[in-house]
């Protein structure tokens, strides 16, 4: 819903006193009839509240506008108005009221994917806004479990392999988090995890799309992490050896830091110090559990001047 232009002049003034931390002036403004029961202006309202440490208040106004079934809900439009949901964020998150922002969260996309057919781009722009928000709010409140779920969630909604990753990476904090890391839960998050990493870093290996990101340094140590930790340390190394296949299916080494070699249809780059990186872990790896057959073969291939985990 368009706000009228009297009700646009009236929230710019409630901004303008937020931004000089006006905020019992604010709040006066936000009180004064004809404009008080106007979504983003109650929104505001809650705003200052929070900022004049009036946190109760501030979040039952600001729950009673998420309540649909409330006298002072707002309507599906509402809901996605960049505005509205901008100012409800930054109370909540001021508040460090978690809680809050994940309900912000599912009131916008359960909105926009309940209207799906008809939204826009900008509606879908917000949905992945969102999602990732409710990610990262849970990151916030140290429940991997939920992490986990809602970066599937968001794979399978949008398909951008960055969201396995964020999947991958929750199964391992959690494990690492574990004091029994041996229980049959925890050791079937870490073979998910493996098993994630392959399909992730396949997908963008065989990616014809170059706009699409591919796997990065960090990417690669997800992976080998996954295999590490289920003490799978000839299977890490053999990743850490796969060749490098050119389009003319010659091997080639990544020897500078310009070199960028497409690889099955798909560039791929990967610096020296990020490959040296990589060879030193694994040495590290390899040393602490006086694994020689590892250590003879990451001298190998700090010998061989290359390293480099791709697809044959």
């Amino acid at each position: 819903m368009m706000m009228s232009r009297a009700q646009s002049q009236h929230t710019d003034k409630i901004y303008e006193l937020i931004s000089e931390y006006n905020y019992k002036e604010g709040l006066k403004l936000c009180n004064k009839k004809g404009h008080h029961l106007a979504p983003l202006v109650l929104a505001l309202k809650a705003h200052c509240l929070a900022k004049l440490s009036k946190r109760e208040e501030a979040i039952e106004i600001n729950d009673s506008l998420l309540n649909f079934n409330s006298s002072t809900a707002i309507s599906p439009q509402e809901i996605l108005s960049p505005d509205f949901c901008n100012v409800m964020e930054l109370t909540y998150n001021y508040m460090q009221h978690h809680k809050g922002v994940l309900e912000l969260c599912a009131a916008v996309t359960n909105t926009v994917k309940s209207n799906i057919a008809v939204a826009t781009p900008q509606h879908l722009q917000l949905l992945q806004e969102f999602m990732d928000k409710e990610f990262f709010t849970y990151l916030k409140m140290n429940d991997f479990a939920s992490m986990n779920k809602s970066a599937m969630t968001m794979f399978k909604q949008f398909g951008h392999t960055k969201y396995l990753y964020w999947a991958i990476s929750s199964n391992l904090v959690k494990h690492g988090q574990t004091l029994n890391i041996n229980s049959p839960q925890i050791s079937m998050l870490v073979q998910i995890s493996e098993k994630l990493a392959h399909k992730a870093t396949e997908l963008d290996l065989t990616a014809k799309d170059e706009i699409k990101p591919y796997p990065s340094v960090q990417d690669w140590r997800l992976y080998l992490s996954a295999l590490t930790t289920q003490s799978k340390f000839s299977e890490a190394t053999t990743l850490l050896q796969t060749k490098v296949t050119t389009s003319d299916k010659s091997i080639t080494k990544i020897h500078d830091e310009t070199s960028i070699l497409a690889a099955n249809g798909s560039l791929v780059q990967m610096r020296p110090t990020e490959r040296d990186e990589l060879i030193g872990e694994r040495a590290e790896r390899a040393s602490l559990l006086d694994d020689k057959h590892s250590r003879d073969e990451v001298h190998k291939m700090a010998t061989n001047g290359y390293i480099h985990p791709l697809l044959h």
